[in-house]
């Protein structure tokens, strides 16, 4: 039986519940006779009480407060006058009794009590509406939540405790303590810490460690002090996956007043010490713009927003860039859904962090989904169709859209897609997002669709020439490429088709020296490369293709470079540097599903293992963030020596190393 849970079952004789003592009844007494020294027994007095009593003796005298009778005492607090009277002050208040105490043997000049029939006391620092609320806790005993709020409730708290009203600190922890809320949980926080009521701070931490994204964004958090917020921040209790909005609630905390300005490198130096996870930007942006960014350590006054700023940076981004302004930054992977071992669809995320060969945990998507596409866009990553089920062959394809912002560390449905897709692609070209071709329960599609976060709407441009699915695409100098994919009839095609957006029209390139789909492409510097997927041999089989071509836009030819160790399909890739990362996928050959991180070293032409996923995934997407460094980012040295002995033929079973 689980604690806190009502047995009524019967319990056998070994059972360890505690055992109640029996009830003590009165006894009859012997008195003695002192005369004649004879014992007798004496009848028990029967004492009788009305528990009811003290209620109405409060109510009585409250009753007669509000009508002003009998009243001997006047406290004069900011012009306004509360007649009370004396005998409930000295019961109800330390304070009170010992300060009228004292005023019966001599005079009480500190506090201007007129010695009289009618004493007068006057009350210096605490407001009207407080004393009013005091007032009526010492002639009720409780606090009416209807008229106090919070931030009221904090001042009677501390003039209470001035005052030493009986009760008055209980009371008030009570009732914060069931009222806790997103607008006032700091307030709570500051009334428990200020007040020593670890119960009420703890019952406090515990709401804003679970709400801490918007925590962050809220009011409250402006109030607090430079060791409340490093006291939050650092707690081990933090619950907070995406940091990006930590940092810019650090900098709105600071340019809130200008006194914290002595705090700044303080709060700098704590909050970059936390694991921030990503900064949603272009990692080409930071590469180009890297001799823009000064050091912290030049910055004189936090308020110019001017120091560290990227060049073209908007002031409105400001606050939401502060660490990628003044920190350099490093690149990271996420992966997002797939397939996972059990053949079921995944709402999981993971994180890569390429140098150190890290995977971690991230945010989960909102629905479980695999064969989708995604690609990040002005700080937010957009999630885009998919299916449900790994079986369907599309026809449980889905058009919604999901975008993730990390400022408020959530997720947000979009307006979806004109068309279900499964196994198509998702690209971003000056702030619009194109949806190419795909499959759902129709068949194959030729459709593309363009999206306008701005306006949330999709509308249809220029269709491919025939319906593709299981295609690769990636953006180079503002255009659309994408190459291979089913067509109709089930053949491969080895095509390159580009796509102007300013056009509006396609138009074909050099095709592939071999024909491919559910592979993998990407742009790295003025050359594309296309890597894995599947392909058929002379006798038509499906087979893994482990050729990986180059493509060069001045001569429009693709030539062959290293094939990849290990060739998998429906795997998904990203570029950080001038390397690509190949990660999951399925190998045919080995009828297995991998968790493997494939890296491609584009100068050298060089593959290497840098690590695994948690758990082996295919039919996945992923795309590349940047991230501040912090700290020591370097590789470890178990992960340089994978590096330099390349990959290792050991793990093909796909088994973690």
């Amino acid at each position: 039986m689980e604690p806190g849970m009502n047995n009524l079952s019967p319990r056998s004789k070994y059972s360890n519940r505690p055992k109640v003592p029996p009830p003590v009844f009165p006894k009859s007494f012997i008195t003695k006779n002192r005369n004649n020294r004879k014992t007798t027994k004496a009848s028990v007095n029967q004492i009788t009480s009305n528990i009811n009593h003290s209620t109405r003796v409060l109510q009585g005298l409250e009753s007669l407060q509000t009508k002003d009778l009998f009243c001997d005492a006047t406290l004069v607090v900011d012009d306004c006058r509360f007649k009370v009277h004396q005998a409930v002050l000295a019961a109800s208040s330390k304070y009170f009794w010992e300060l009228l105490a004292k005023s019966k043997s001599q005079p009480p000049t500190p506090l201007n009590i007129v010695k009289d029939e009618h004493t007068e006391i006057t009350l210096e620092g605490i407001q009207a509406d407080v004393m009013k609320i005091l007032i009526r806790f010492m002639y009720t005993g409780s606090v009416c939540s209807e008229e106090v709020g919070v931030r009221l409730l904090r001042k009677v708290f501390q003039s209470g405790r001035e005052l030493e009203i009986v009760g008055m600190v209980r009371s008030c922890m009570d009732f914060l303590r069931g009222n806790v809320d997103m607008d006032n949980c700091i307030t709570v926080y500051l009334i428990a810490k200020e007040g020593g009521l670890d119960e009420l701070k703890s019952a406090a931490e515990v709401f804003i460690m679970e709400n801490f994204p918007r925590v962050m964004i809220s009011d409250g958090f402006l109030e607090l002090r430079v060791e409340d917020l490093l006291a939050l921040v650092n707690s081990e209790n933090l619950k907070l996956k995406c940091r990006i909005a930590l940092h810019s609630a650090a900098q709105k905390w600071l340019d809130h007043d200008s006194q914290r300005t002595e705090y700044a490198q303080e709060v700098k130096g704590q909050v970059l010490q936390t694991p921030m996870r990503i900064v949603l930007r272009d990692v080409t942006q930071y590469s180009d713009s890297a001799n823009n960014i000064e050091s912290p350590c030049n910055h004189d006054n936090l308020n110019d927003k001017s120091p560290g700023k990227v060049q073209g940076e908007s002031e409105n981004n400001i606050s939401n860039s502060w660490v990628t302004r003044t920190y350099p930054t490093q690149p990271m992977i996420l992966a997002f859904g797939g397939e996972d071992k059990q053949g079921l669809p995944s709402e999981r995320v993971y994180q890569l962090h390429p140098l150190s060969g890290c995977v971690e945990p991230f945010h989960n998507m909102p629905i479980r989904r695999l064969d989708l596409a995604l690609t990040p866009l002005d700080g937010q990553v957009f999630i885009a169709g998919g299916q449900y089920s790994s079986d369907s062959r599309a026809s449980d394809s889905i058009g919604t859209v999901h975008c993730f912002d990390p400022q408020t560390e959530s997720w947000r449905q979009m307006h979806p897609m004109l068309k279900r897709r499964a196994l198509f692609t998702l690209d971003t070209i000056e702030k619009r997002i194109y949806a190419v071709g795909g499959k759902n329960a129709q068949g194959s599609l030729a459709s593309v669709e363009c999206f306008k976060p701005s306006l949330n709407e999709w509308a249809y441009t220029s269709p491919l020439g025939i319906p593709t699915f299981g295609h690769a695409s990636t953006v180079q100098d503002g255009k659309l490429y994408i190459t291979g994919g089913v067509v109709i009839g089930k053949h491969f095609t080895n095509t390159l088709q580009c796509y102007d957006p300013a056009l509006d029209i396609w138009s074909y390139r050099c095709p592939m020296n071999t024909k491919r789909a559910l592979h993998s492409m990407c742009a790295v510097g003025d050359k594309l490369y296309v890597l894995g997927g599947n392909t058929r041999n002379a006798k038509g089989k499906r087979v893994d293709c482990e050729i990986v071509e180059c493509y060069n836009f001045e001569t429009d030819q693709w030539v062959n470079v290293k094939p990849m160790p290990r060739a998998v399909c429906l795997a998904g890739a990203a570029v950080v540097g001038h390397c690509i990362y190949v990660i999951g996928g399925y190998n045919g050959h080995h009828a297995l599903r991998h968790g493997d991180i494939q890296c491609y070293d584009t100068t050298k032409d060089h593959w290497t293992r840098i690590g695994q996923l948690p758990e082996p995934l295919m039919r996945l997407s992923v795309c590349t963030l940047s991230q501040p460094i912090i700290g020591n980012t370097g590789r470890s040295s178990a992960n340089q020596r994978q590096l330099s002995d390349g990959i290792s033929e050991s793990s093909s079973d796909g088994v973690l190393a």
